[in-house]
């Protein structure tokens, strides 16, 4: 949070400077130019990373921001026309976007955009090992699922599974 709240500070001490000196309107809707900015919203907390860009246009409409992130959170406030993905393997070096990302899902974005697997490496791992009993518990929980509900689950789903066997078996 330090490193938005130093810039936040830069960028209004300077807009107070230029004000004092009637170089600019004071009301900070009347701000224009380009910010850069490396890395926005890094150590913030999500719900402030998630906030950040709709707050910057709304407070500061007249600024241009050119930022750097890898915050999915970040991301999913841009057009995909306001985006440049940088991509080695694309032989401009940047990747064109089909399709916009604010409706995306953080999931949707770090599996789509980012080439990134947004589950538990891991669960990704013991999924490959297959070795742990309590595996299925795992995979069943979530945020609307504890470890009991998860339980329930399987051995519902083991009770359906065996009443489908026994029918096929059925001569």
């Amino acid at each position: 949070m330090g490193s938005t709240v130093a810039w936040l500070a830069d960028l209004c001490a300077t807009w107070y400077d230029l004000a004092q000196d009637k170089q600019v309107d004071p009301n900070p809707t009347s701000i224009a130019g380009i910010v850069m900015l490396d890395e926005v919203g890094l150590h913030l907390h999500p719900s402030f990373e998630k906030a950040l860009v709709p707050q910057l246009r709304r407070a500061l409409p007249n600024v241009q921001f050119i930022v750097s992130t890898h915050s999915p959170l970040v991301l999913s406030s841009f057009d995909r026309g306001e985006l440049v993905m940088l991509d080695a393997n694309s032989p401009t070096g940047a990747r064109e976007l089909d399709r916009q990302v604010f409706g995306f899902t953080m999931d949707d974005i770090y599996a789509w955009l980012m080439d990134t697997s947004p589950g538990s490496p891991v669960m990704e791992d013991m999924l490959k090992e297959g070795s742990d009993p309590e595996l299925a518990v795992y995979l069943y929980q979530s945020k609307d699922v504890d470890e009991d509900r998860a339980r329930e689950i399987i051995a519902e789903r083991e009770s359906q599974i065996a009443k489908l066997r026994r029918q096929r078996d059925q001569p």
